[in-house]
Order: structure tokens, then C-alpha cells, then sequence
């Protein structure tokens, strides 16, 4: 039995080399055969498109010492293609400037005086910019975009294994496909049907990998929570156990915060520097100060994830290591009423030892501390 996505395709692409459609307009062909020429023409027109959002194109001239080209050049490029018309010189200039395509703009005019401003901005100017109105310029992802906005396109080219299914509308019109051309279960290209319990879970998840999210939290506790799917995917399982995840996920504005005063504001690491309140430690420590149950759930994470998900940490480690926190803010790491916590709680000391979160030091496992002095 033939696979439609590499066998049959690789057989057409053979057969039909060089051959146009319409040059054989008055020859009646299989469906089948139809359907493989629809696909060429859209997959052709889909690696004319950039295949990133846009202000993640290169807009540096320069990398490990070679000039490379930028978005400004790709431009030009682009511009430069649309001019040729004789096929052998557009086969060459494709060759010469093979990522020409990075420079197809949507509106060109304005894209380029957005990604200008973009790169010539702040990190700070560059996150509000693409919150803002400018982003949905900023951030499309034209090869991604069209595909997703055309069900028909989308499951044309998944039928013949050139890209994933990515809507429900897609997933209906590829089913179809494969009962109006009559194709074999065994010749549907590999990954294309997801479990049919999975079919939401799929969707999501490439949404993630569209926006080169997948490595994140939401992205993990969405496979931990469909092992049918991860398997079918063939994806691996996070190290982080399902409960760290979930608390991640639940605060991720406020780790977005957190991240936005990193990239964007100067270190100030000096206590004593009376620019450190409005400096990157200073403002991250008063969104701590005034988000004290996320603080708490970092040190929940922290101790969940020394566990596995064979051997999870125990609630009552995860709650101890939260207090053993809140005892340390208030009276510092390594002061006299941190041990006596320490003395009170052995269990956590000798657990945050094991796992390297804290060190033995002044040797309270061998009994060397003075108890009744520290107490």
C-alpha cells in the first residue's frame, strides 16, 4: 500500500516534472491526480510567504563576523523578484537570494516603517508596541496565517503530508477528502488524524507551536494531560510534574510581568543605589512584595519539582518548604530564628539537603549546632 504523502507524491513529482496543468488542459485526469496539482500550486504560492513572524526577521547585519541580510535587504529583494519575468532568471535569482521570500510584506510601505521603529526601539517601546495596535502587523505570520484562514488549503495540503491540520474546519474538510477521493486508511500520511479524542487537544497545541509558544507551561500541562495524543505526536513528557504546571499556568500574567521588567529596565543589583527602586531587582521585589501567593506558589513549584511524577513531593514538604520561605523573608536565611525553624522542622531540612536547595552548614545534622544559644 502506498503512502499518499511520500510514495504516491514522490511518484507524481517524477511523472510530472516539468509539466504545467494547463498544458495539458484537454487530458482527463483521476481526481486523485488533481488533487496532487492543486496541491503544488499552494504549496509553491506558501514558500513565497515568510515563515516567521515578521519582527522575528533578521535585523542584524552582522553575525559571528559575516554580513548577513536583514529585513531591509530582503525587502529590496523581493521587490527586485517581482520585476523578472523570464523563468530561468527567477530560477537563479531564487538560487542567489534564496530567503527573498522573508521580505514579501504584507503592505509593504508600512511594515517596513514598522519593523524600522521596532528595531530601533527600546525593550521596553518594543513590548508596548507589540501589545499595541501595531502588533497584529508586527506579529503575522503570513505562511501560517493563510493557512489557517483557509480550511480548503489547509486540508489539501495535510492530505498530501505538506503541513498539519490546524482547525476543526479543516479536520472536517479532510475527512471529506479522504471519502470523496476514496483514499485507504493506510495511505493517509502519517500524523495527519489525530485520535479522535484528541482532535481539540491537537488544535491547541499547534496553535502553541504557530506561535513558538509550545515550550511553555500551557503547551506541557496540555500533553500531560492527553497521553494519547503526546504518544500519537510522538512528544515527550515534561520533567515538570502536572501540579507545578497548573500553578505556572495560573500565575503566567504575573510571570509575564516579571519578564517585562527584566528585558526592559537596567540592573540594579546595589540595595543602597537610590536608583534600585525604579531599576529591574527593585521593581521585580515590589511585585513580589505585593503578590505574596505567587511568591508562595514559586516555592510550591520549587518543591514540586524535586519530585517525579512516580514519586511526587508530598503536600506536606510542599506547604513546609512554603513556610521555611516565609521564615526566611522575615528573618533572613541564615539567621538564629531561621534555625531554630530548621531544628523544629528536620524533615524539611534534611529533604531541601537531599535535593541541593540548601546546604548543611554549621553541621545541624551532626548535632554541632548550640541549641540552647540559638534558641
Amino acid at each position: 500500500m502506498y503512502d499518499l504523502g511520500e510514495e504516491l507524491d514522490s511518484s507524481y513529482r517524477v511523472l510530472f516534472r516539468g509539466i504545467e496543468r494547463e498544458s495539458i488542459e484537454a487530458v482527463t485526469l483521476t481526481p486523485i491526480v488533481e488533487s496532487w496539482f492543486e496541491k503544488q500550486d499552494l504549496a509553491e504560492t506558501r514558500t513565497l510567504l515568510p515563515n516567521v513572524p515578521l519582527h522575528q526577521i533578521n535585523a542584524e547585519p552582522m553575525k559571528n563576523g559575516k554580513s548577513v541580510d536583514t529585513f531591509r535587504e530582503f525587502a529590496k529583494q523581493w521587490k527586485d523578484r517581482l520585476l523578472i519575468t523570464e523563468p530561468q532568471e527567477l530560477a537563479q535569482f531564487d538560487r542567489d537570494h534564496p530567503n527573498a521570500h522573508q521580505g514579501n510584506f504584507p503592505m509593504p510601505r508600512r511594515t517596513l516603517e514598522l519593523l524600522e521603529e521596532f528595531h530601533a526601539a527600546t525593550p521596553e517601546a518594543q513590548a508596548e508596541m507589540l501589545a499595541g495596535p501595531d502588533g497584529d502587523v508586527l506579529k503575522a505570520d503570513p505562511r501560517n496565517d493563510t493557512l489557517r484562514s483557509s480550511a480548503k488549503d489547509n486540508a489539501l495540503l495535510a492530505l498530501w503530508g505538506e503541513a498539519p491540520i490546524l482547525t476543526q474546519e479543516a479536520y472536517d474538510l479532510f475527512v471529506g477528502l479522504i471519502e470523496t477521493l476514496d483514499i485507504p486508511d493506510a495511505a493517509v500520511p502519517r500524523q495527519s488524524l489525530p485520535p479522535a479524542g484528541s482532535v481539540e487537544t491537537h488544535f491547541k497545541y499547534e496553535d502553541f507551536v504557530s506561535r513558538r509558544e509550545h515550550s511553555g507551561a500551557e503547551a506541557q500541562l496540555l500533553l500531560a494531560q492527553d497521553e494519547e495524543y503526546r504518544k500519537w505526536a510522538g512528544l515527550s513528557l515534561s520533567d515538570t510534574p502536572i501540579p507545578a504546571l497548573e500553578l505556572l499556568v495560573e500565575d503566567r500574567d504575573l510571570y509575564d510581568q516579571e519578564q517585562f521588567l527584566k528585558d526592559s529596565l537596567l540592573s540594579i543589583t546595589d540595595r543602597d543605589d537610590p536608583h534600585y527602586p525604579n531599576g529591574q531587582q527593585g521593581r521585580i521585589a515590589a511585585l513580589k512584595g505585593a503578590e505574596p501567593l505567587w511568591v508562595a506558589n514559586e516555592r510550591r513549584v520549587e518543591a514540586i519539582r524535586q519530585g517525579t511524577f512516580l514519586e511526587p513531593t508530598t503536600d506536606e514538604i510542599v506547604e513546609s518548604w512554603v513556610a521555611r520561605g516565609l521564615k526566611a523573608d522575615e528573618f533572613g536565611a541564615v539567621s538564629p530564628e531561621m534555625k531554630v525553624w530548621f531544628v523544629d522542622n528536620m524533615t524539611t531540612y534534611q529533604w531541601g539537603i537531599e535535593h541541593g536547595l540548601i546546604t548543611d552548614e554549621g553541621g545541624l545534622l551532626d548535632g554541632d549546632w548550640n541549641m540552647p544559644a540559638v534558641r
